[in-house]
């Protein structure tokens, strides 16, 4: 009985050793398994982020999707890419034309009529988006200075006004106002005379006819006495005064419309205005270097597949 005990004994400490191996085993695996996801997820992680870094330098940029396309879109015989090989690059030899399979000529017309739609619809799209990329608001900023030639009717300029505007349109007003118009006459005195107005515009930038960085126009205004409620009125030309300018940054234009003014007798008034604007980037020399790399390479690769094509 003591031997068979023993045996017995013998037998469980073996089964649990082998349970214990197993355990082991399993962990083993179990870890090797956690390592492998780990590194799939890290290949993963990278791969997306170069796909990430990739897509956002060709995609920042509508003439890069259009590049994109062109150089990675597949081209085969027949297809409407390869109707575009003679418009970019001049045959030698045999006319492109004159296809293996014996196109008909009315097909390949088709064909590069297809083409040429799509060439300009791509166009269409690439300038309207460029156009509608950047539509910005215009800052306008400056001062004015103020003289007049009626008599007790004073002037007191703003040293600096600004305003931006909102949906294309502004307004100058109150302490971004043009400036303050007081008057200060005896009873039944009577007062006319002319008001001119000097506007020296600090942004934008590069207005056409300025003067280095800033732009000086000046505004003249009739004085004459508003009988009936004892003060006087300044009359402006209230068509738009229209600006455009380039800065090398934003290019665009803006308006000025100087209200009419009405200035009681020991009171002041601001002179106010009404502003509208738009602007839109100025390509930049890199956009400009990225159009003719991606010509270039478009232009080359073209060559490459239609020398292989004719040889074939």
């Amino acid at each position: 009985m003591a031997a068979h005990r023993r045996e017995t004994l013998a037998h469980r400490r073996e089964t649990l050793a082998h349970r214990r191996e197993t355990l082991a085993h399993r962990r083993e695996t179990l870890a090797h398994r956690h390592e492998m996801a780990a590194h799939r997820g890290a290949k993963a992680d990278h791969e997306g982020a170069v796909n990430a870094n990739w897509f956002a330098s060709i995609f920042w940029n509508p003439l890069g999707i259009a590049t994109f396309l062109l150089l990675h879109v597949p081209i085969r015989k027949g297809s409407s890419a390869s109707a575009l090989g003679p418009l970019l690059i001049k045959p030698s030899g045999r006319s492109i034309f004159e296809a293996k399979e014996g196109v008909s000529m009315k097909s390949q017309r088709a064909t590069l009529l297809k083409s040429l739609s799509i060439a300009i619809a791509l166009v269409g799209v690439i300038v309207l988006a460029q156009g509608q990329a950047r539509a910005d608001e215009v800052t306008i900023s400056g001062s004015t200075t103020g003289a007049t030639s009626a008599p007790f009717l004073n002037f007191a300029g703003n040293s600096q006004f600004t305003n931006t505007t909102f949906l294309g349109v502004g307004a100058l007003s109150g302490v971004n106002s043009l400036g303050t118009l007081s008057l200060s006459t005896a009873p039944g005195q009577l007062v006319d005379g002319l008001f001119n107005l000097g506007i020296t515009f600090t942004s934008p930038g590069g207005i056409n006819g300025g003067q280095g960085a800033s732009y000086t126009a000046i505004v003249t205004g009739s004085v004459s006495p508003n009988i009936d409620q004892g003060g006087v009125r300044i009359d402006f030309d209230n068509n738009p005064l229209l600006f455009t300018f380039n800065d090398g940054t934003n290019a665009g234009s803006f308006s000025l419309t100087i209200a009419d003014v009405f200035v009681e007798s020991g009171r002041t008034a601001f002179l106010t205005a009404g502003t509208t604007g738009q602007q839109t980037a100025v390509p930049e020399p890199a956009t400009l270097l990225l159009i003719g790399t991606g010509l270039t390479g478009l232009a080359a690769k073209l060559r490459k597949r239609r020398r292989k094509n004719l040889g074939e």
